[in-house]
């Protein structure tokens, strides 16, 4: 028998895990072609289901929108617990290879269980076929599976089975007898061996449709003709043929009618033509009636208007038809051909892997930024859809202003902050007034906590894609890498340069130590002869690899982004303000410029601006220079003059992600926005992907499965029963796990240490030790109760000699001038550095700094923990809108100072809030602030820039934990204000300072 014409090749593609094709076993259930058994009656009505769903986009994208979210599945292989009811996941070897053997022509198991779904919700029915493949010197080889539709597969009385290809008959071919096919039908509910689906039942308004898009487009054409112009016969431009007689008004009626009839046609067959600007002429009598003409008709109209009625009826349609498909009406009139969710196809987004593409470049599978509007998080997703269509003459909204620009459709839905409240909401482009800001920054919530990379090979990262130079030279392997900077003009930035160098690779060394013969990474500190100012940082061979290693383009000094994603939020910050020191300008709005020639090496610096929570605007300068814009702002407010309305033709289109949001870039300005499938969430899920999944994982179980390992693994029929194939979601719903709630329970007390770290993803093996635990006891104790040190950190570094002679020096401060009693503040010397070496006894210290500077800490940590509590109110206010209005009512009413205390924990907890969603991003700001203070204060005292950045930088993040940790105990109690006069204790600033004094320069 002749094989189908797309079979035309005998070549096994080369593919691993099938099975070589032999005699199947009687009792194996499997069908072939010589036993199919043609169907009683023809089903007619599936050609139409297949051709409404072509030609009705709405139709063909919620039914792709289904299988698509179930290509990303996995079918998990599961056997039975004996005994029991339950099934667990299998490694048996037999039912993996039979399961890896369960692939198509082209693609992954995804593509089954796509062409599966999709002919199950059109049809109600397709054949599994099984067919055989030859290897090169035409032996079996395996089988190709795939499913088919009962329009390609045609089983005929008699047991003829043919193959149909598109296009007709020609070509049409026998299936093999040794063929195996099996059929997947959805029961009718009367005659069970009939296929029946919502498809078929949604047929007439289908139908409907179809004719209400065509009225629409004949009435769209009619409107293509500019007219008729009215003109008197007494009015002549002179006649067009000189023998005939314009101002007789019998001449020429046939020829007009002519005439108009391909004024009126001609713009519908060429939509150039120029009947379509120009009306036609037409002459008459200057008087009608004593009346003049032109104030009776002037220009006529021939177009017939597209009222509001026929755009109604199809909405109805559409209602009706999403009802019948059992689709939320949203998921389908929100992706109309004329009622899009969408943006203009100028517009980028952030992926993780390639930064900034066009909707072209973007696959689904792609992890782009998304934000969580409900916490203001930002984090990566992934990208579960995509939707696009070419649109012209589209209504659109255009919003542009200084740090914004986007072109959206009216009803493109955005996360907006609304009100003095800062009140997060969802609304549309058409709904935005000037009580909306349009979020253009947020802090991440998935930013290492854990450095992968040293802080001094950040800076040094940093001062070379800025200031340095990377020469590939002929003939060498590694290249010439230098850093210059100017000793005369620059000098703390070249003593940061020789800081960070110095710690990453030790002093500086002999020109030529480090080279080939001695292979350690080294450099060497030169003035440049031609401008004794300039300070050359050169590094050798081995330390050049080092540092070039980070760049994805070294030649350009463009770093790798996976460089910047693997920063921690510390790390992320020092990369940021050694660029601009490096060669950047901060203006006094605090805002960030830095320019390029190359707009490539602005990408890195970029990221790392919106990993650290900051808006970014990248915009051509005179010069052919590209300039990076980055702000602290992370709203847009909007007033009516900044939105308008304006018209589109191209493609509209947007990506579909769990947080229903991304991170756009329109004109080089970043904003978040929300995405097109906002309804495909959990219960999307559970309503519609899960019950279809269930069926066709069933069906290959009877079908597949078990009929394949009795024929080609010699199982027992008998004992195939106890294996099947489920149905595993993860892939699509991981990102919506329950390690934030098992993080905000372990938090509140609620959860367990085992259960946070089960639902993280992590074992019993990554639990602390009890001897670890206690460790981390007494450190948390020694921050809250600093005077406990003498007690607490002999026992923590018992073989520290450095730490018993700085516990010998335990001082106490002295008051602060004007009564308030400041706690004492210890001289605690760290541990020795790293190098092994021992401190210098006189090396500054924080606990050495001004009383004056700590009073101000203290001041500004209790105005921001104020502040802090007071965001805190409004985000738990704004989260408890969904879920209980009343409390959040009786909760705006109060002082939002005292909003968490009459909350209390229960509430909190309901509302998914825990002390990282409460506080994110409420001390960063105090951050910056007491590190710059606190670095200034150690220069002072004399110490090295880069030891007092590192040391003050500690300092403040602890400061910000310890704000954290006092903040949420407000769920439980009012915080009192202590004897110094705040709430903020004098031994939570000591804390912090203990905590800079013991990290290691």
């Amino acid at each position: 028998m002749a094989r189908p014409p797309m079979r035309s090749t005998a070549v096994a593609p080369d593919r691993r895990g099938q099975f070589v094709m032999r005699t199947p076993a009687a009792e194996s259930g499997l069908t072939t072609v010589d036993e199919i058994e043609a169907p009683v009656v023809k089903e007619n009505w599936q050609q139409d289901a297949y051709s409404f769903t072509e030609a009705i986009g709405e139709v063909g994208y919620v039914l792709n929108l289904k299988a698509n979210m179930l290509s990303r599945c996995r079918i998990r292989p599961e056997v039975r617990v004996p005994g029991t009811d339950e099934w667990v996941e299998t490694d048996d070897p037999r039912v993996l290879r039979v399961l890896d053997a369960f692939r198509p022509p082209e693609g992954e198991q995804g593509e089954l269980l796509r062409q599966g779904a999709l002919h199950y919700e059109i049809a109600g029915e397709a054949y599994l076929t099984g067919t055989p493949i030859v290897d090169e010197r035409n032996r079996p080889a395996g089988l190709l599976w795939e499913f088919l539709s009962t329009l390609e597969l045609k089983v005929e009385k008699g047991g003829r089975v043919t193959r149909n290809p598109w296009g007709g008959s020609q070509g049409k071919g026998e299936v093999e007898s040794d063929a195996y096919v099996a059929r997947l039908h959805h029961r009718d509910p009367r005659y069970s061996q009939r296929a029946d689906c919502p498809m078929r039942r949604v047929l007439p308004i289908c139908r409907e449709l179809v004719l209400l898009t065509q009225v629409i487009d004949a009435i769209a054409k009619s409107r293509l003709s500019a007219g008729l112009l009215y003109v008197p016969w007494e009015v002549s431009f002179g006649p067009d043929n000189e023998w005939e007689n314009p101002g007789n008004p019998e001449s020429g009626a046939d020829e007009f009618e002519e005439e108009l009839a391909r004024h009126i046609n001609s713009p519908i067959e060429d939509r150039t033509a120029a009947s379509s600007l120009v009306p036609l002429l037409m002459r008459g009598p200057a008087f009608i009636k004593d009346k003049p003409a032109k104030e009776l008709i002037g220009l006529i109209d021939l177009t017939r208007q597209l009222d509001g009625l026929y755009k109604e009826l199809r909405e109805e349609a559409l209602g009706r038809l999403a009802s019948g498909l059992d689709i939320n009406p949203e998921v389908m009139t929100g992706k109309a051909n004329l009622n899009h969710w969408c943006v203009s196809d100028d517009t980028e987004v952030l992926t993780r892997d390639r930064g900034w593409v066009l909707h072209g470049d973007l696959h689904i599978g792609d992890f782009i930024r998304t934000l969580n509007h409900s916490s203001g998080v930002a984090e990566w997703g992934p990208v579960l859809d995509i939707y696009r269509a070419d649109v012209a003459g589209e209504p659109m909204v255009l919003i542009e202003g200084a740090r914004h620009s986007s072109l959206t459709t009216p009803n493109h839905r955005w996360p907006s902050v609304r009100g003095r409240r800062g009140e997060r909401t969802w609304t549309t482009s058409e709904a935005l007034d000037g009580s909306d800001s349009l979020v253009v920054a947020a802090p991440s919530g998935d930013v290492p906590v854990e450095a992968k990379w040293s802080d001094a090979l950040v800076e040094v990262a940093a001062w070379l894609w800025t200031e340095g130079h990377v020469r590939f030279r002929p003939g060498r392997r590694s290249p010439q890498v230098t850093i210059w900077q100017s000793a005369k003009v620059n000098a703390d930035n070249v003593a940061r340069i020789r800081s960070a160098l110095t710690v990453l690779f030790g002093a500086s060394g002999p020109h030529g130590h480090g080279s080939a013969v001695n292979p350690v990474p080294g450099w060497h500190e030169a003035i440049r002869p031609d401008r004794p100012e300039m300070v050359e940082f050169r590094l050798n061979s081995a330390a050049a690899d080092v540092v070039v290693g980070l760049f994805s383009d070294p030649a350009r000094k463009v770093l790798d982004l996976g460089f910047i994603r693997d920063l921690t939020a510390a790390q992320l910050a020092l990369f940021i303000d050694t660029s601009v020191r490096a060669d950047g300008t901060v203006l006094p709005s605090g805002t960030i410029q830095l320019a390029q020639a190359d707009a490539d090496r602005l990408a890195p610096l970029e990221l790392a601006a919106v990993l650290s929570g900051f808006s970014t605007n990248v915009y051509g300068i005179p010069g052919g220079m590209t300039m990076l814009s980055i702000s602290r702002k992370t709203l847009f407010p909007l007033t009516r003059k900044r939105v308008e309305e304006t018209v589109y033709t191209g493609t509209v289109w947007c990506p579909v992600t769990p947080n229903r949001t991304w991170l756009a870039r329109r004109n080089g300005k970043a904003f978040y926005t929300g995405n097109t499938g906002y309804n495909v969430d959990a219960d999307f899920i559970a309503k519609h992907i899960v019950p279809l999944g269930d069926v066709l994982v069933g069906f290959s179980t009877s079908a597949y499965l078990r009929p394949m390992l009795t024929i080609f693994e010699g199982m027992d029929p008998e004992e195939a029963k106890w294996f099947r194939f489920a149905l595993d979601v993860s892939p699509i719903t991981a990102e919506t796990d329950l390690s934030d709630n098992a993080t905000t329970g372990f938090q509140f007390e609620i959860v367990s240490g085992e259960a946070w770290v089960r639902h993280n993803g992590l074992d019993e093996a990554d639990m602390p030790s009890e001897e670890e635990r206690l460790r981390r006891t007494l450190e948390r104790l020694l921050y809250a109760q600093p005077t406990l040190g003498p007690a607490i950190l002999p026992v923590l570094y018992p073989e520290n000699d450095a730490l018993k002679k700085a516990l010998a020096e335990w001082e106490v401060g002295p008051s602060v001038p004007g009564g308030a009693q400041v706690s004492p503040f210890p001289a605690v010397t760290g541990p020795p550095p790293r190098s092994g070496g021992k401190p210098p006894s006189d090396v500054p210290r924080l606990a050495d700094i001004d009383r004056t500077t700590l009073q101000v800490v203290l001041a500004a940590a209790d105005r921001d923990l104020d502040r802090a509590l007071e965001r805190a109110a409004n985000r738990l206010i704004s989260r408890c809108n969904g879920i209980d209005r009343p409390a959040a009512e009786r909760l705006r009413s109060a002082r939002r100072v005292e909003v968490l205390t009459l909350a209390g924990p229960e509430l909190a907890m309901r509302a998914g809030l825990g002390r990282e969603e409460l506080f994110s991003g409420c001390w960063d700001d105090l951050s910056a602030r007491v590190a710059e203070w606190l670095r200034v204060a150690l220069e002072k005292l004399g110490a090295e820039p880069y030891a007092a950045d590192r040391r003050a930088q500690a300092a403040a993040a602890e400061l910000a934990q310890q704000l954290s940790l006092l903040a949420i105990t407000a769920l439980d109690r009012a915080i009192p204000v202590g004897p110094n006069g705040f709430k903020v204790p004098d031994e939570l600033v000591l804390s912090a300072l203990v905590a800079g004094d013991l990290q290691r320069s």
